[in-house]
């Protein structure tokens, strides 16, 4: 088999993989809060077949945009956006925490603040919340009701690398040892009645997702190129 079907192969794969971040990309292009990822290509030195020094293609990490999408004012008290840096945190029923850029909440009779997945907003309480009562949230994610403040709003940001969260569904992101835990904040703003839409734009996404496509197609003709190649100088062989 030629050699070179292996830098076609390595290339065709890569591209595969970006084919499936781009298309999961447009498929959340109406998901509150989700932030696109990013693929990047990285050039592989690799000895096969005694030939040293192969040029392959491989695939990085997935990195995540950290562009903010668009601001959606809802009117609705217990949606709340962020504008600036930083993640809401939501906890669910086993401790697992998940990173938000923005929530759309219910207040539970026992005045647990839930996003549409279940998870608990985590938040300083100092005082007791009654569902009966409105709810106002400051820009500071002061929390309060009647003008008596029950608690602040957590805001997580200072990672070592954002771009490394990794997307769990739904616009929800958690850490890993590259990006690190983060930090409470105080500088980003909180906006109560509005939602952040997804930063993908669906017609680029598109456009690189029919290039992505044409790529692997041409490198699916040359490793088929390669293989009729090899069939062809066997058969010549045989008839010797």
């Amino acid at each position: 088999m030629g050699k070179g079907i292996y830098v076609a192969t390595s290339g065709a794969t890569a591209r595969q993989r970006h084919i499936d971040i781009i298309a999961n990309n447009v498929a959340n292009a109406s998901t509150p809060g989700f932030r696109k990822v990013g693929l990047a290509f990285e050039e592989l030195m690799k000895d096969d077949l005694n030939a040293p020094n192969r040029h392959l293609v491989g695939v990085g990490e997935g990195r995540l945009s950290t562009a903010a999408g668009p601001i959606q004012e809802t009117g609705r008290p217990l949606d709340l956006a962020l504008t600036g840096d930083g993640y809401f945190v939501t906890e669910d029923g086993v401790g697992n925490q998940f990173l938000n850029r923005t929530v759309s909440l219910r207040l539970t009779e026992g005045g647990q603040f839930l996003d549409q997945n279940g998870r608990e907003l985590k938040m300083n309480q100092v005082g007791e919340v009654d569902p009966a009562k409105p709810i106002a949230i400051d820009i500071h994610g002061m929390m309060s009701q009647e003008d008596q403040v029950i608690g602040r709003v957590e805001v997580r940001s200072l990672f070592i690398d954002e771009h490394a969260l990794e997307p769990v569904g739904g616009g929800a992101y958690v850490t890993n040892e590259r990006s690190g835990d983060g930090l409470p904040v105080e500088t980003s703003h909180v906006m109560q009645g509005a939602l952040e839409g997804s930063n993908v734009t669906p017609v680029e996404s598109m456009v690189e997702l029919i290039t992505a496509e044409r790529d692997f197609q041409s490198l699916t003709k040359v490793i088929q190129a390669y293989r009729e190649a090899d069939d062809s100088l066997v058969e010549t062989v045989n008839r010797r």
